[in-house]
């Protein structure tokens, strides 16, 4: 059943917040789900939207979902109102931060879960972070790329979210985007090459890739690059992962 989009209030906020390091301490409570629709603990978003629940196989699939269902909203609210994400978070939570057998849960920093105000400098800093609002900004900004971002499940965040997508001047360039769906991503099994997100700076692997690209951007400007210009500059050791050779991880 399809309930009204809104928001977390400062109170709200706060108690999902304290439930969310509860659980990081081994609590196993249940999500609060009564703090989405108290008026107490909650205020209406302009817009009338809705949503209802949903599984989500992929971060992709919860990203796309999330572009339609939150068209009704003002952008302004969408793009500098943690306390929707937030209340969408609270909302997805069992799949954000799925129960495990035990009915523990694996809980990652807070931020992939309650993000701070935009008075907060660590908002946008942890922007990208938080499970939906990262992965429904990818695929707003690059509806037809950044596939390598989005290839987990919505609980994971793995190594190219955090090298990539957490740095603004690196995931918001259409070319960067692009070019690591074109090294990376395995279109037939979709999910990541192989070793292409190991954490070693090895050859042609992703940390080397924001190596070289940080090394371009002193002499490029990169904004102005196709992805097959940026392909181009690239040094060879990055050649053995275009294409489909290289094996899925």
């Amino acid at each position: 059943m399809s309930i009204a989009i809104r928001k977390l209030n400062e109170k709200g906020t706060a108690q999902f917040a304290a439930y969310v390091q509860e659980i990081r301490n081994g609590a196993t409570a249940p999500p609060p789900l009564g703090l989405l629709e108290d008026p107490n603990t909650s205020l209406p978003v302009p817009g009338g939207a809705a949503i209802e629940p949903k599984t989500f196989p992929t971060r992709g699939d919860a990203a796309k979902y999330l572009v339609g269902a939150l068209a009704k909203v003002p952008q302004a609210e969408v793009d500098h109102s943690p306390a929707l994400w937030n209340w969408l978070s609270l909302y997805f939570f069992d799949q954000v931060c799925p129960p495990l057998a035990s009915g523990k849960r694996k809980v990652l920093k807070q931020y992939h879960y309650v993000l701070p105000p935009v008075s907060d400098p660590e908002h946008f800093r942890h922007y990208y972070r938080h499970m939906l609002a990262g992965a429904f900004r990818i695929r707003r900004q690059h509806p037809s790329s950044g596939k390598v971002f989005l290839a987990g499940a919505p609980h994971k965040f793995d190594d190219f979210n955090e090298q990539v997508a957490s740095r603004q001047e690196l995931i918001s360039n259409p070319a960067i985007v692009g070019a690591l769906d074109v090294l990376y991503y395995d279109p037939a099994m979709k999910r990541p090459k192989r070793g292409a997100g190991s954490n070693k700076r090895k050859p042609g692997t992703l940390r080397r890739f924001v190596n070289v690209i940080q090394q371009l951007d002193l002499t490029y400007d990169l904004y102005s690059l196709s992805t097959d210009q940026l392909l181009d500059l690239l040094p060879r050791e990055f050649d053995r992962w275009r294409g489909s050779e290289a094996e899925a991880a």
